[in-house]
């Protein structure tokens, strides 16, 4: 379900290929605006809008997307970053999770698949494209893949808790029962393995799950 519409930005070298995504993208209802930009330091000077998500290439006319990502972090942004890219090495993608990107995927991912991301990155969570996912996981460490088992709910749960919101607190701004968000609580720090709500705050902060000063 989605709050709002969604406000994209497509920075991509491509214009041929960005021009199409926003065509198609522009088609669905839930999308309110999609711009263009072909270079990243024309889109850091430039774009004084309110995204909330932007498409991103790995490989940039200006320099690594990488090194342009976390430039607009720091300068305050809460876009979220979903990287279309060829560069489809699992070193690149978990550089990328591990610095706080939301989505990954490549070309030859379908256009429906894209939608599922941008909605599924909208809503919060994280995405991998299907066809990556497994190589992935496999290659990865046990953060990574205790981050993907986690679920949308319990996304939602280390947010309230991070934010610094007792468990009821945090049943009542998610319209729950406390049982049930103690439930997850414990699910959580069993999946994490982390035993105390200090090490889920820093597991948290790392891993792009929570980010001081922003209100859950």
């Amino acid at each position: 379900m989605l709050k709002g519409k969604i406000n994209i930005a497509i920075v991509h070298n491509q214009l041929l290929f960005a021009e199409a995504l926003q065509f198609l993208l522009s088609e669905y209802d839930f999308i309110n605006k999609v711009n263009i930009y072909t270079d990243a330091a024309y889109f850091m000077q430039s774009s004084k809008e309110d995204y909330d998500i932007v498409l991103c290439d790995v490989l940039l006319k200006s320099g690594d997307a990488f090194d342009f990502f976390q430039i607009h972090k720091k300068r305050g942004s809460k876009a979220k970053i979903i990287f279309l890219t060829a560069v489809t090495e699992n070193a690149a993608i978990k550089y990328a999770i591990r610095n706080g990107a939301s989505g990954y995927l490549s070309p030859a991912a379908s256009f429906l698949e894209l939608v599922d991301a941008v909605i599924t990155v909208y809503n919060k969570d994280v995405y991998i494209e299907e066809s990556l996912r497994h190589s992935f996981l496999k290659s990865s460490g046990k953060e990574e893949k205790g981050l993907f088992a986690l679920s949308p709910r319990e996304k939602e749960v280390i947010r309230q808790i991070c934010g610094g919101k007792t468990i009821k607190e945090s049943a009542h701004h998610l319209n729950l029962r406390e049982s049930t968000v103690q439930t997850y609580y414990k699910t959580i720090r069993k999946k994490l393995n982390l035993r105390r709500t200090a090490d889920l705050i820093a597991f948290s902060i790392k891993n792009g799950l929570y980010q001081p000063g922003i209100r859950a």
